[in-house]
């Protein structure tokens, strides 16, 4: 909720912006929106979200959301989502040294490392943005607060389209040592490749109509999450 927002005024500027260990920009500066949040304890809570399959085979799909956590060194994953028929899947997870995304096919499995040098000030207790963007089914990028983290790098062409096992804020199984203590919210799910520009408006959504205008199509979900 708002209330663990910490602010700072920028003089002479007459705005507020949240302040962090990121550098602030005056075009791309997080403002969370929301009016709450899904809480998660760290120990055991997750958001199940079994059935929801992707049309993911060389295909284009993105995942966006709100998050706010400081797990320290605890490795955790935002969320993972797992085809239980032939075991393809994909995660994006996060401690205080690195942010990553896990991708395993038939094909076989690859870590997709984002960024080793600044994470930490992404494990503030503070609310962030971030969206993982799936281009032609092999090509992906992150977005933190509004910027790309890397260039395009190549993860495994997974599919997702059927038996689907989904969970927000652990691993695909809910397993209890990957989950996040901490809030998410705003978790969409869309078949296309969100554009940074996309991403950014985003960030200023705070209800389903605008996520459809901002994202520049409908959801394939879309969640508030603004209570529990």
């Amino acid at each position: 909720n708002r209330a663990g927002l910490r602010m700072i005024s920028i003089p002479d500027i007459g705005h507020v912006y949240p302040k962090g260990d990121v550098d602030i920009r005056f075009d791309t500066t997080p403002r969370f929106v929301s009016e709450g949040s899904m809480y998660l304890d760290g120990v055991d809570d997750y958001l199940d979200l079994d059935g929801l399959t992707l049309t993911t085979d060389g295909a284009d799909y993105s995942f966006s959301f709100w998050f706010k956590s400081q797990d320290g060194t605890t490795i955790h994953r935002f969320f993972g989502i797992q085809n239980s028929a032939i075991s393809d899947r994909i995660n994006l997870a996060m401690n205080a040294t690195t942010i990553s995304s896990y991708s395993l096919s038939s094909a076989g499995g690859t870590t997709t490392t984002f960024s080793t040098s600044f994470v930490a000030g992404f494990e503030d207790g503070t609310w962030h943005h971030a969206a993982l963007v799936i281009t032609s089914g092999t090509g992906v990028v992150l977005y933190l607060d509004g910027q790309l983290v890397t260039a395009s790098q190549t993860m495994r062409n997974v599919d997702l389209s059927a038996n689907g096992l989904f969970a927000v804020g652990s691993e695909y199984d809910g397993r209890v040592d990957a989950t996040v203590s901490g809030g998410i919210c705003h978790f969409g799910v869309w078949h296309a490749a969100l554009t940074q520009a996309q991403v950014r408006d985003l960030m200023t959504a705070n209800t389903y109509a605008e996520a459809i205008t901002k994202g520049g199509s409908t959801p394939r979900a879309y969640l508030l999450l603004e209570s529990n």
